[in-house]
């Protein structure tokens, strides 16, 4: 896939992935990676069917480069993650952070 914009430079990416596990699986499983270069956003919650998790990340090459690091820990479920990669030509940040308890891994 071709992720490049019009000009020839690395367009953003986003990875949307659906594992089936149960939240405090993923939490456990998250909370050993740290950041990575590369991330400009990870996002998580729970789903009927397990764990959505979002990552944006500023290019393809900073996806593959870290992809070693990131390496999925559900990779071994029954069911294997769900992975859609979506090129991002469309992002517009937004100038503050909302006040959502993002950080307190509540439901």
């Amino acid at each position: 896939m071709n992720s490049t914009r019009g000009d020839g430079t690395d367009s953003a990416v986003a990875i949307v992935t659906d594992i089936a596990a149960a939240w405090d699986d993923y939490l456990a499983q998250h909370a050993v990676r740290g950041s990575v270069p590369g991330l400009i956003l990870h996002l998580a919650g729970p789903t009927d069917d397990g764990v959505r998790t979002i990552d944006v990340w500023a290019s393809a090459a900073a996806r593959h480069a870290a992809r070693d690091r990131v390496s999925d820990a559900f990779d071994e479920l029954a069911v294997p993650p769900v992975v859609r990669e979506l090129r991002v030509l469309h992002l517009v940040p937004s100038p503050t952070r909302p006040s959502t308890g993002a950080n307190s891994h509540e439901q």
